[in-house]
Parts: structure tokens; C-alpha cells; sequence
């Protein structure tokens, strides 16, 4: 076996993977852009902290609830139906909110991402899980992340610079660009990975969330700590953003910097970690990530400087980088494979309806406490993540 066939191999580049790193790169790329300006971007239209938590929440609540049933669509009609539908609608929203110009036009434009991300979600892990075999899903799933991190090494300072330069307009068109770059070479490269199709039923869904009120075994412990790391984290980071830029004064460019950091270290650790999954397990990474994630939003209390941001900032990408591939392993090995599209698209709109509140709730806190409120909440919620996982079994 050669060289480049052994590399292949070793990492599962073969069959669909290859077109789906490719698609999902390019689709990280946009949204790392887009990330950098996006919370900036509604300040700069009227729009305030509260504004955003406020955005944010509503995005939380439509994606979260709809996965209820997007998660079942995609066990019936397929991945690659519910994933072309997620990429047309996010051209969408990229169209509308380029001639936006009031925070409250964005509303309705918040509603569409929403749905979009509710589409996308429950689909794309299975489709990534699906095209290796089983002893290789955290392999699959460590690449999976790695298309939203990696991106960050580059898009996130380009998308800075774009917006310093050119304006945050800009930025939306250019990510405008690579989607619909992404939609083509999805509906064109990517092959659908969902052996039977099914009827989709509506009592499927009320069946699907009666079963998600009593999750059987381990699975409950699971959901549990799942969520209140979600609302943890939603209190802070999902507004970090807007509160780094008005409370700093950083410029947009900064801003990218301090994202990529993040970015980079999660990029370099997620695959090498993936192959640490299948080998010593989920439960154990996992609990690193919990300790680490403490770590992080406690030193975000006391560091006030770009470069004491930054450092933090790279632990922050350890903690994610240790997380994303041991949950999702976590969950993809303690499922059938014909309902795992439903089980994650459940996990994640339980999460999204359990952290509705927290943007809101971690903009208020900055309001009347500043930095030190948004982050103290959110150390102690992850605190209790951490003893949730540490009881956790395999």
C-alpha cells in the first residue's frame, strides 16, 4: 500500500468523506467570517447588548423546537435532502440581511437561520458517522469538527480585516459567495448515506418526544448534563462577542484574532483527540473538557488584557476540541443507526429550548454587573456539568 493510500486510509479520506470535508470547510469558512461580524453588526444598526441576547434567544427557541421534528425528517427523507434544504435557506438569510438596516429587520431574517440550523444539525453528524465504519465514528466526528475550527486558522482574521476595511457588508457578501459555492458541490459530490427511507409521520414526532421526557439508562444522565453545559455556556459565550467589542473597545480585526486562537487550538487537537475517543473512551475526555472549561471562564473574570484574552482564548479551543467528538460519540455508539438522526435532532432542540433564556439572562447580567456577572454564571453552571460527567458511566 502506498504512502498517499495509507494516509487515506488512516484517516477514512475515502468515499464520501472527502466531498463532505470539502463542503463542510467551505461552509465553515462563511460562517467563521461570518461570526467575527455578525454581533457587531447589529450594534452597528441601532441595535444594543440586549438586542442581541434578545436575537439570539429567538434563534435558540426556533431551532431547538423544530428539531423535534427535523430530526425525524432526516431518519425518513434522508441526509442529503434535509442538508441541501439547510444550505438554501441559508442563502437566504445571507440575502436578506445584507440589505437590512434596522436590528429589528432582522427578526424575521433570525427565524430563517433558525430553521436553517435546525435542518442542518441532526444531519450532518449521522451523514459524517455514516460514511465510515462503526470503529471509526470518532475519527468521523473529530473531521466533522474540524470543518468549523480549521476554517478559523484563516476566515476569522480575513473576515476582521474585511469589516475594519471594507465594512461588515462585505463580509455578508463574501459568505454569500462561498455558500452558494458549497450548495453546488454538495448537491453534485456528496452521495446520501441513509440505507431506507420512511413515511414521514407527525405521531412520530409526539412519539419521539415522549420517549425524550424519560431516556432510558445512561442516556438520562447524559441529556442532563448536556443541557446545563448548553445553558452555561449560551449565558456568555453566546453573546461573548458583543461584549468583548463594547466593553475592550476591540477592533474587528482583534476580534478575529481572539476567535482564531480559539479556532486554531481546536483545529490542531479535535482530529488527534477523535482517535483518543475510540481508543480510551468518551466519558474520559470528556470529563478534561469539564475541569478545562472552568478553568477557562474563571481566568475570563480576572484577565482584562488582548493578550491575557488571547492566552485564555487557546484553552478555550482544548476544552471545545476535547468536547464536540466525545459527546457526540458518546451519543452515536449508545443509539441504533436508524435513529440517530432523531436522538441528536431531540439532544440538541432540548438543549436549544433549556438555553432560550440564557443569552438573555447573560445580557442582563453584563448590563448590571458587567463582565465578572456573565462569566461568574457561567462557571457555575459548567461546575455542575463537571460533577454530572465525573458520575457519569461509559
Amino acid at each position: 500500500m502506498g504512502l498517499i493510500s495509507k494516509v487515506r486510509d488512516s484517516f477514512s479520506l475515502k468515499g464520501n468523506i472527502p466531498p463532505l470535508l470539502l463542503t463542510s470547510l467551505l461552509d465553515g469558512s462563511a460562517w467563521n467570517m461570518h461570526e467575527v461580524i455578525w454581533q457587531p453588526y447589529i450594534l452597528s444598526i441601532g441595535g444594543t447588548t440586549s438586542s442581541v441576547g434578545l436575537l439570539t434567544s429567538i434563534w435558540s427557541t426556533v431551532y431547538s423546537i423544530l428539531q423535534f421534528a427535523t430530526g425525524e425528517l432526516t431518519d425518513c427523507i434522508g441526509r442529503k435532502r434535509v442538508l441541501t434544504a439547510y444550505y438554501i435557506l441559508s442563502i437566504l438569510g445571507l440575502i436578506f440581511s445584507f440589505f437590512s438596516s434596522s436590528w429589528i429587520q432582522l427578526i424575521p431574517i433570525i427565524v430563517l437561520y433558525g430553521l436553517a440550523d435546525a435542518l442542518g444539525e441532526p444531519a450532518i453528524s449521522p451523514i459524517f458517522a455514516e460514511s465510515v465504519d462503526e470503529k471509526r465514528t470518532g475519527l468521523a466526528l473529530g473531521l466533522l469538527s474540524l470543518t468549523w475550527w480549521l476554517p478559523g486558522l484563516y476566515s476569522q482574521i480575513v473576515g476582521g480585516y474585511l469589516g475594519d476595511v471594507f465594512g461588515v457588508r462585505h463580509v455578508i457578501a463574501v459568505a454569500f459567495i462561498l455558500e452558494t459555492i458549497t450548495l453546488i458541490l454538495f448537491v453534485v459530490l456528496v452521495k446520501e448515506t441513509l440505507k431506507e427511507t420512511k413515511l414521514f409521520k407527525l405521531s412520530s414526532i409526539v412519539k419521539n418526544i415522549k420517549g425524550l421526557m424519560s431516556p432510558v439508562g445512561e442516556l438520562r444522565s447524559f441529556y442532563l448534563l448536556s443541557m446545563i453545559d448548553r445553558f452555561s455556556w449560551m449565558i456568555s459565550g453566546s453573546i461573548f462577542v458583543a461584549m468583548i467589542y463594547e466593553a475592550y473597545n476591540f477592533s474587528l480585526l482583534a476580534i478575529g484574532l481572539l476567535l482564531t486562537a480559539m479556532s486554531a487550538t481546536t483545529a490542531i487537537l479535535v482530529v488527534p483527540i477523535g482517535k483518543m475517543v475510540d481508543t480510551y473512551g468518551s466519558t474520559r475526555i470528556m470529563r478534561v473538557s469539564s475541569i478545562l472549561s472552568i478553568i477557562v471562564f474563571l481566568l475570563f473574570i480576572y484577565v482584562k488584557d488582548f493578550n491575557g484574552i488571547f492566552m485564555v482564548q487557546i484553552i478555550r479551543g482544548a476544552a471545545i476540541a476535547l468536547w464536540d467528538p466525545s459527546s457526540s460519540a458518546y451519543l452515536t455508539k449508545n443509539v441504533d443507526s436508524d435513529e440517530r438522526g432523531r436522538h441528536f435532532g431531540n439532544l440538541y432542540g432540548l438543549k436549544g429550548i433549556v438555553g432560550f433564556p440564557a443569552p438573555i439572562i447573560g445580557a442582563l447580567l453584563y448590563g448590571y454587573y458587567g463582565l465578572t456577572g456573565a462569566f461568574t454564571a457561567t462557571t457555575i453552571g459548567l461546575s455542575i456539568t463537571a460533577v454530572l460527567v465525573f458520575r457519569m458511566k461509559e
